[in-house]
């Protein structure tokens, strides 16, 4: 009895695209041109901000999450104009310089972590303040042989695990 039937060979497509789904038809944000990690968590929203970073251009993007939906209700209302990519606009537009792997808000805080070890921790209440994410950026203190962050889980503020290319948790 043959289990498996020998057949055509699947089509395999491959795609360069890779960005957030588009909310109520609106595209956010650019796609990203190279593919990101499997695990990547790089959208947040609670009921004060919504914190993203998408695409290649290396940035934290911040909006309170009344004004982003004040703003997408405006832009499906003018559902017959054409909505360019670049349709909402952010409170803050913060430049990592960094690959983001990882975007999560604890209670009080907006965790971010990069390929390249550099960890943000903002409080919420200073989210829009570029000055606050500048004095708020650390590096995580280990062997400099690690390399680039791979995956990353936040537990709390606290407590960080890291998944660097060479398989070694930190």
């Amino acid at each position: 009895m043959e289990l498996v039937k020998k057949g055509t060979e699947l089509e395999t497509l491959v795609s360069e695209n890779f960005a957030f789904k588009p909310v109520s038809s609106i595209q956010l944000l650019k796609p990203f041109e190279k593919v990101p990690f499997v695990q990547q968590n790089l959208l947040q929203i609670n009921e004060k901000y919504l914190v993203c970073s998408c695409g290649d251009d290396n940035t934290v993007n911040v909006v309170e999450t009344s004004k982003f939906r004040e703003q997408i209700a405006k832009l499906d209302q003018d559902s017959e104009q054409q909505v360019s990519e670049n349709s909402v606009e952010f409170d803050l537009s913060y430049p990592v310089n960094e690959t983001v792997v990882y975007i999560g808000i604890s209670n009080d805080h907006i965790i971010v972590v990069t390929e390249q070890s550099t960890l943000f921790l903002v409080p919420l209440e200073n989210a829009l303040d570029s000055a606050s994410w500048d004095s708020k950026k650390l590096k995580f203190a280990g062997p400099e042989t690690l390399g680039t962050i791979t995956m990353c889980i936040v537990f709390s503020t606290s407590e960080i695990l890291a998944l660097y290319e060479n398989n070694e948790l930190y």
